[in-house]
């Protein structure tokens, strides 16, 4: 039998690798099952109060590549792959729970893995703590939303379990996580980018922090990975689908977009349109100084008359290069501003209006699905009716205690040189920044961004504060390291006479 585990990266905790006793460590199977069917439940407490689950304008595009199964110009393929698979032909109530058993399973296999370092007298407690810190933010939300925002925060989950966790998951397990990360990344088109920045960040971390080399070097191999393969996935749908070889067709549009915001793109493509380039764009030069949404979005932007996403793509994938070149520092700029902007900037609520459901009461019959119209005009949503309903206020202050106590936490780990509080925050606070900065590269600031992630906040931070009280490593005596980490054993003392009193419950364990 392998030897207990206990690493600087989870002090304190010891299960054997691959074993069943390290698959739900902490936590009994009835408490452990019982808060995954009472989280899955409650996560569609939003859909069951709206009468189907939520929506947003962007459904309709998902919705749309779900019915042809086959990629937009404008959509990741992942999400309508994922609806589909997950039988949203038959009902959208079926991607729904898909969500929510997907969302419970993670968040309380985390849960699990890191009650193993609490004394056993709290673990319940607090892991009935931590389903209600879920329950009161945005995870209800999200996970109940037929919308790809809920993937990043389940990303995070996984690179989280995978990255503090590693050596007590058996290779199943361990596959099982690698295939979600690697499905999740072909879900929205920022998951690939998001994901090789960490990859790139955490070889970084592998060079510069010893007692996180290991880890890092693995889990950068795992973020790349996935990356790789996601994008690889949506690459090859374009190629077959398309004839063309790209993540997405409708990314040169997006880019473009958000060139004219970020700089005079006319006063740029004025001269070459008087040298009689062929472009389309130079017969709309006056009406091309508006914003990124406006240009995307209004009825009177002028994309329709260029062509849409479907017509315009190769064009703008041959102006942005031109652009760039003379208007980078502006849009360097604009990325780094946007990118602070973002990373304080999230709130429920964004996406939960009228609009979404309207969207699809209109559109859906075209697609062949009309019997998605009922129920979007029959919910609480198609007359705003659901909004009052968010808990905005309770599931914001969440999301900022969380994020400051992250961070508290985090350099706190780093003064006391504590990598079991700095690695976690470390890995969170990194996916938050490239989150911000991925959205900023193309996209306006808006609110739903960071809620994506942020619901992941406040479950960390009760996490970091249990990890918080363990002794640190460089105090645990060589008994409480483990034979992996011990000292050199000494002669052993003679036998004693008398009997040894019992240990006392939860000795051993690397607390205080």
């Amino acid at each position: 039998m392998s030897p207990p585990l206990s690493s600087p990266l989870s002090p304190g905790l010891h299960a054997h690798p691959g074993s069943v006793a390290a698959a739900r460590v902490g936590l009994t199977p009835l408490v452990w099952f019982g808060l995954v069917a009472l989280l899955t439940a409650a996560c569609l407490l939003p859909a069951v109060l709206n009468g189907t689950p939520p929506v947003f304008t962007d459904t309709q595009g998902y919705l749309d590549n779900m019915a042809q199964f086959r990629p937009s110009h404008m959509r990741a393929f992942g999400y309508g792959a994922w609806l589909r698979a997950t039988g949203g032909m038959a009902s959208l109530w079926l991607p729904a729970f898909a969500q929510a058993l997907l969302s419970a399973w993670l968040a309380l296999r985390f849960v699990a893995l890191e009650a193993a370092g609490w004394p056993p007298r709290w673990r319940t407690g607090l892991a009935v703590a931590a389903v209600a810190l879920l329950l009161a933010g945005p995870l209800p939300w999200l996970a109940s939303w037929l919308m790809p925002d809920l993937f990043v925060g389940l990303i995070t989950l996984a690179l989280l379990i995978l990255g503090l966790h590693w050596p007590r998951l058996g290779w199943p397990e361990r596959g099982a996580l690698m295939l979600f990360l690697a499905g999740a990344a072909s879900i929205h088109l920022t998951h690939p980018p998001l994901l090789f920045g960490l990859a790139l960040a955490c070889g970084a971390l592998a060079l510069l922090a010893r007692p996180v080399r290991a880890a890092a070097r693995r889990l950068a191999l795992v973020a790349l990975l996935a990356a790789a393969l996601g994008a690889g996935g949506l690459v090859a749908a374009n190629a077959i689908t398309y004839k063309t070889a790209t993540i997405s067709l409708g990314s040169p549009v997006f880019l473009f977009a958000r060139l004219l915001e970020d700089g005079d793109v006319p006063a740029v493509l004025a001269p070459y349109c008087a040298a009689g380039a062929p472009w389309v764009s130079c017969r709309f030069l006056d009406r091309l100084h508006v914003g990124a949404d406006a240009f995307l979005w209004d009825a009177n932007s002028p994309i329709r008359e260029m062509g849409w996403f479907e017509h315009f793509w190769p064009e703008a994938m041959e102006l942005n290069p031109l652009i760039l070149r003379q208007l980078w520092p502006q849009w360097l700029a604009g990325v780094a501003q946007r990118t602070l902007a973002q990373m304080v900037t999230f709130s429920l609520g964004d996406g939960f209006d009228a609009a979404g459901p309207h969207m699809l009461a209109e559109d859906m019959p075209r697609f062949g699905l009309g019997w998605v119209v009922p129920l979007m005009t029959g919910s609480r949503q198609y007359t705003n009716g659901l909004l009052p309903y968010v808990p905005v206020a309770l599931a914001d202050a969440l999301g900022a205690a969380g994020l400051l106590a992250v961070l508290a936490f985090g350099a706190w780990g780093l003064v006391r040189r504590r990598p079991a509080l700095w690695w976690p925050a470390a890995l969170f606070l990194l996916l938050w920044l490239g989150n911000a900065a991925v959205i900023a590269m193309a996209a306006p600031v808006h609110d739903r961004y960071g809620t994506r992630l942020v619901w992941v906040a406040p479950l960390l931070a009760l996490s970091l504060m249990m990890r918080g009280r363990r002794v640190a490593p460089a105090r645990l005596g060589p008994a409480q390291l483990g034979p992996a980490t011990a000292a050199p054993a000494a002669a052993p003392p003679p036998a004693a006479t008398t009997a040894s009193p019992p240990a006392a419950a939860g000795a051993g364990t690397g607390w205080n």
